[in-house]
């Protein structure tokens, strides 16, 4: 069983490269085998963090936690009033749209069934 505080986590850099703004990561849990892990991904307020991107050696789901996101148009979707699920399967280009920000510091579970690894297009 793993239990976390969310005031008592530490934060980890991202992996130079992954992201465009200062993401930071805590892994919850990892098969050393083959690579799955479910993470905590603090992703600060501003936006987007992230390119367009594929993860070809991974399935990868996302919920959101917490926080506040511009979607697009006048949407705004506050966490965890609003449900936040993404499912992007093995090679698919997936990420955030170019007008999507975060309006507050947002906290997403993500968990990938095998390695963490990115291919940007």
């Amino acid at each position: 069983m793993v239990k976390v505080n969310n005031r008592e986590i530490e934060w980890e850099d991202a992996p130079e490269g992954f992201y465009l703004t200062d993401v930071k990561m805590h892994v919850l849990w990892k098969n050393e085998k083959t690579g799955a892990h479910f993470v905590l991904i603090k992703f600060p307020k501003g936006g987007p963090p992230e390119l367009p991107h594929v993860h070809p050696d991974a399935n990868h789901w996302m919920f959101g936690l917490s926080g506040k996101i511009a979607g697009s148009g006048d949407r705004i979707i506050s966490l965890p009033e609003t449900y936040v699920f993404a499912f992007s399967p093995k090679g698919v280009k997936h990420g955030p749209p170019k007008e999507r920000r975060f309006l507050d510091d947002t906290i997403a579970l993500a968990y990938f069934d095998g390695p963490h690894t990115r291919l940007f297009e």
